[in-house]
Protein backbone atom coordinates (compact mmCIF):
# COMPACT_ATOMS: atom_id res chain seq x y z
CA UNK A 1 0.00 0.00 0.00
CA UNK A 2 1.07 3.62 -0.48
CA UNK A 3 2.40 5.40 2.59
CA UNK A 4 3.01 9.01 1.60
CA UNK A 5 2.82 11.83 4.13
CA UNK A 6 -0.39 11.83 6.18
CA UNK A 7 -0.67 15.58 5.60
CA UNK A 8 -1.26 14.88 1.89
CA UNK A 9 -3.83 12.11 2.46
CA UNK A 10 -7.33 12.73 1.10
CA UNK A 11 -8.99 9.29 1.02
CA UNK A 12 -12.16 10.53 -0.65
CA UNK A 13 -14.28 8.34 -2.93
CA UNK A 14 -15.35 10.25 -6.05
CA UNK A 15 -18.55 9.13 -7.80
CA UNK A 16 -17.59 7.50 -11.09
CA UNK A 17 -20.18 9.48 -13.01
CA UNK A 18 -18.36 12.72 -12.17
CA UNK A 19 -15.57 11.70 -14.52
CA UNK A 20 -17.59 10.67 -17.56
CA UNK A 21 -20.89 12.55 -17.38
CA UNK A 22 -19.54 15.50 -19.38
CA UNK A 23 -16.90 13.57 -21.33
CA UNK A 24 -17.25 12.76 -24.99
CA UNK A 25 -16.88 8.98 -24.67
CA UNK A 26 -18.50 6.00 -26.36
CA UNK A 27 -20.91 3.55 -24.75
CA UNK A 28 -18.19 0.90 -24.35
CA UNK A 29 -16.04 3.13 -22.12
CA UNK A 30 -19.10 4.20 -20.14
CA UNK A 31 -19.98 0.54 -19.65
CA UNK A 32 -16.47 -0.14 -18.26
CA UNK A 33 -16.89 2.68 -15.75
CA UNK A 34 -20.27 1.33 -14.69
CA UNK A 35 -19.61 -2.42 -14.62
CA UNK A 36 -15.86 -3.04 -14.30
CA UNK A 37 -14.85 -0.35 -11.82
CA UNK A 38 -15.89 -0.69 -8.17
CA UNK A 39 -14.82 2.79 -7.06
CA UNK A 40 -12.38 5.62 -7.68
CA UNK A 41 -10.60 7.06 -4.66
CA UNK A 42 -8.68 10.31 -4.46
CA UNK A 43 -5.83 9.10 -2.26
CA UNK A 44 -3.36 11.98 -2.08
CA UNK A 45 -3.01 15.63 -2.98
CA UNK A 46 0.65 16.60 -3.28
CA UNK A 47 1.01 20.36 -3.32
CA UNK A 48 2.79 23.26 -1.55
CA UNK A 49 0.14 23.39 1.17
CA UNK A 50 0.13 19.62 1.91
CA UNK A 51 3.81 18.65 1.64
CA UNK A 52 5.73 21.92 1.46
CA UNK A 53 6.92 21.15 -2.07
CA UNK A 54 7.15 24.19 -4.30
CA UNK A 55 5.85 24.32 -7.90
CA UNK A 56 8.47 23.49 -10.50
CA UNK A 57 8.66 22.74 -14.23
CA UNK A 58 5.08 23.91 -14.67
CA UNK A 59 3.72 21.46 -12.10
CA UNK A 60 1.61 23.02 -9.35
CA UNK A 61 -0.11 19.92 -7.97
CA UNK A 62 0.09 16.12 -8.19
CA UNK A 63 -2.83 13.81 -7.48
CA UNK A 64 -2.79 10.11 -6.67
CA UNK A 65 -5.96 8.25 -7.65
CA UNK A 66 -6.78 4.61 -6.98
CA UNK A 67 -9.04 2.88 -9.50
CA UNK A 68 -10.37 -0.25 -7.80
CA UNK A 69 -11.89 -2.91 -10.03
CA UNK A 70 -14.74 -5.20 -9.14
CA UNK A 71 -13.81 -8.75 -8.11
CA UNK A 72 -12.42 -10.76 -10.99
CA UNK A 73 -12.61 -7.84 -13.43
CA UNK A 74 -9.85 -6.56 -15.70
CA UNK A 75 -9.48 -2.97 -16.78
CA UNK A 76 -10.05 -3.07 -20.51
CA UNK A 77 -8.85 -0.06 -22.51
CA UNK A 78 -6.94 1.12 -19.45
CA UNK A 79 -5.24 4.05 -21.16
CA UNK A 80 -8.58 5.38 -22.42
CA UNK A 81 -10.20 5.01 -19.00
CA UNK A 82 -7.32 6.76 -17.24
CA UNK A 83 -7.38 9.51 -19.85
CA UNK A 84 -11.05 10.23 -19.11
CA UNK A 85 -10.13 10.71 -15.46
CA UNK A 86 -7.00 12.67 -16.37
CA UNK A 87 -8.95 15.01 -18.65
CA UNK A 88 -11.38 15.74 -15.81
CA UNK A 89 -8.46 17.08 -13.76
CA UNK A 90 -7.02 19.88 -15.90
CA UNK A 91 -3.63 21.35 -15.01
CA UNK A 92 -2.88 18.50 -12.61
CA UNK A 93 -0.48 15.58 -12.96
CA UNK A 94 -2.03 12.30 -11.90
CA UNK A 95 -0.50 9.03 -10.74
CA UNK A 96 -3.03 6.21 -11.21
CA UNK A 97 -3.00 3.10 -9.05
CA UNK A 98 -5.19 0.41 -10.64
CA UNK A 99 -6.16 -2.18 -8.02
CA UNK A 100 -7.44 -5.60 -9.05
CA UNK A 101 -8.06 -8.17 -6.30
CA UNK A 102 -4.75 -8.14 -4.34
CA UNK A 103 -2.61 -6.72 -7.17
CA UNK A 104 -1.90 -3.14 -8.21
CA UNK A 105 -0.47 -1.52 -11.33
CA UNK A 106 0.78 2.10 -11.38
CA UNK A 107 0.15 4.20 -14.50
CA UNK A 108 0.59 7.79 -15.61
CA UNK A 109 0.57 10.02 -18.64
CA UNK A 110 3.63 11.83 -19.94
CA UNK A 111 2.21 14.32 -22.36
CA UNK A 112 2.46 17.74 -23.89
CA UNK A 113 -0.42 18.77 -21.65
CA UNK A 114 1.39 17.82 -18.46
CA UNK A 115 4.99 18.96 -18.07
CA UNK A 116 6.51 15.91 -16.47
CA UNK A 117 9.36 17.23 -14.38
CA UNK A 118 11.33 18.23 -17.50
CA UNK A 119 10.77 14.71 -18.91
CA UNK A 120 8.94 15.59 -22.10
CA UNK A 121 8.34 12.49 -24.17
CA UNK A 122 7.58 13.13 -27.81
CA UNK A 123 3.97 12.36 -28.63
CA UNK A 124 0.77 13.61 -27.12
CA UNK A 125 -0.68 11.68 -24.17
CA UNK A 126 2.05 9.05 -23.96
CA UNK A 127 0.87 6.41 -21.47
CA UNK A 128 3.37 4.71 -19.17
CA UNK A 129 2.44 1.52 -17.29
CA UNK A 130 4.36 0.00 -14.41
CA UNK A 131 4.76 -3.62 -13.42
CA UNK A 132 1.87 -5.32 -11.66
CA UNK A 133 2.78 -6.11 -8.05
CA UNK A 134 1.15 -7.28 -4.82
CA UNK A 135 -0.93 -4.61 -3.08
CA UNK A 136 0.81 -5.20 0.26
CA UNK A 137 4.27 -4.85 -1.33
CA UNK A 138 3.52 -1.75 -3.38
CA UNK A 139 4.71 1.69 -2.39
CA UNK A 140 5.96 4.88 -4.02
CA UNK A 141 8.16 7.55 -2.55
CA UNK A 142 8.88 11.16 -3.35
CA UNK A 143 12.41 12.28 -4.10
CA UNK A 144 13.53 15.87 -4.47
CA UNK A 145 12.42 19.12 -2.86
CA UNK A 146 9.94 20.43 -5.43
CA UNK A 147 6.95 19.19 -7.41
CA UNK A 148 8.94 18.80 -10.63
CA UNK A 149 11.36 16.42 -8.92
CA UNK A 150 8.48 14.65 -7.17
CA UNK A 151 6.77 13.95 -10.50
CA UNK A 152 10.04 12.91 -12.07
CA UNK A 153 10.50 10.40 -9.22
CA UNK A 154 7.03 8.96 -9.94
CA UNK A 155 7.90 8.62 -13.63
CA UNK A 156 11.13 6.86 -12.60
CA UNK A 157 9.37 4.39 -10.31
CA UNK A 158 6.60 3.55 -12.78
CA UNK A 159 9.25 3.09 -15.49
CA UNK A 160 11.38 0.89 -13.24
CA UNK A 161 14.38 3.20 -12.71
CA UNK A 162 13.54 4.11 -9.09
CA UNK A 163 15.88 6.96 -8.10
CA UNK A 164 18.16 6.73 -11.11
CA UNK A 165 16.14 9.03 -13.35
CA UNK A 166 16.69 11.96 -10.98
CA UNK A 167 20.42 11.76 -11.69
CA UNK A 168 19.98 11.87 -15.44
CA UNK A 169 20.11 15.06 -17.46
CA UNK A 170 16.73 16.09 -18.87
CA UNK A 171 17.62 14.78 -22.34
CA UNK A 172 18.95 11.53 -20.89
CA UNK A 173 15.77 11.07 -18.87
CA UNK A 174 13.67 11.64 -21.98
CA UNK A 175 15.82 9.10 -23.82
CA UNK A 176 15.39 6.52 -21.04
CA UNK A 177 11.60 6.92 -20.93
CA UNK A 178 11.34 6.56 -24.68
CA UNK A 179 13.48 3.41 -24.60
CA UNK A 180 11.14 1.76 -22.09
CA UNK A 181 8.10 2.67 -24.17
CA UNK A 182 9.80 1.28 -27.28
CA UNK A 183 10.80 -1.87 -25.41
CA UNK A 184 7.24 -2.50 -24.27
CA UNK A 185 5.97 -2.04 -27.81
CA UNK A 186 8.48 -4.62 -29.05
CA UNK A 187 7.49 -7.03 -26.29
CA UNK A 188 3.83 -6.72 -27.29
CA UNK A 189 4.80 -7.64 -30.87
CA UNK A 190 6.76 -10.64 -29.54
CA UNK A 191 3.76 -11.83 -27.53
CA UNK A 192 1.54 -11.69 -30.62
CA UNK A 193 4.07 -13.60 -32.73
CA UNK A 194 4.51 -16.24 -30.00
CA UNK A 195 0.76 -16.84 -29.98
CA UNK A 196 0.73 -17.19 -33.76
CA UNK A 197 3.72 -19.55 -33.70
CA UNK A 198 2.07 -21.83 -31.15
CA UNK A 199 -1.07 -22.09 -33.28
CA UNK A 200 0.79 -22.57 -36.56
CA UNK A 201 0.93 -26.14 -37.92
CA UNK A 202 3.30 -25.59 -40.84
CA UNK A 203 6.99 -25.86 -39.78
CA UNK A 204 8.19 -23.32 -42.36
CA UNK A 205 5.70 -20.69 -41.23
CA UNK A 206 6.49 -21.46 -37.60
CA UNK A 207 10.19 -20.98 -38.28
CA UNK A 208 9.42 -17.62 -39.90
CA UNK A 209 7.57 -16.48 -36.77
CA UNK A 210 10.42 -17.53 -34.48
CA UNK A 211 12.94 -15.76 -36.72
CA UNK A 212 10.95 -12.55 -36.39
CA UNK A 213 10.78 -13.06 -32.62
CA UNK A 214 14.55 -13.45 -32.44
CA UNK A 215 15.09 -10.19 -34.32
CA UNK A 216 12.75 -8.34 -31.97
CA UNK A 217 14.45 -9.87 -28.93
CA UNK A 218 17.80 -8.64 -30.23
CA UNK A 219 16.35 -5.15 -30.57
CA UNK A 220 15.28 -5.29 -26.91
CA UNK A 221 18.80 -6.32 -25.90
CA UNK A 222 20.19 -3.36 -27.84
CA UNK A 223 17.76 -1.02 -26.08
CA UNK A 224 18.78 -2.40 -22.68
CA UNK A 225 22.46 -1.89 -23.53
CA UNK A 226 21.85 1.73 -24.55
CA UNK A 227 19.82 2.47 -21.42
CA UNK A 228 22.43 0.91 -19.13
CA UNK A 229 25.09 3.22 -20.56
CA UNK A 230 23.20 6.27 -19.33
CA UNK A 231 24.76 7.98 -16.33
CA UNK A 232 24.80 11.34 -14.61
CA UNK A 233 27.33 12.74 -17.07
CA UNK A 234 25.47 11.72 -20.22
CA UNK A 235 25.23 14.50 -22.78
CA UNK A 236 22.86 13.84 -25.64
Amino acid sequence: MITLSQSAYVGRTIPKVKFYENANINSKLKDIFQHNIEKITWLYKISPDTMNLQPSDGIAEIEVFEVELKDGQKLLQKSQICKVIDDALPDKNVLFIVKSDDMVEPMLFISKNHKSGSVNVIGKNTFLEGEKVSYNNFDVKIDGNNLGSAWKSFVAQVGGWHGELLNFSDKAAEFAVNKVLEKRKLQAEIDILNSKAKREKQPNKQYEYYSQIKKLENKIIELDDKTLKLNININL
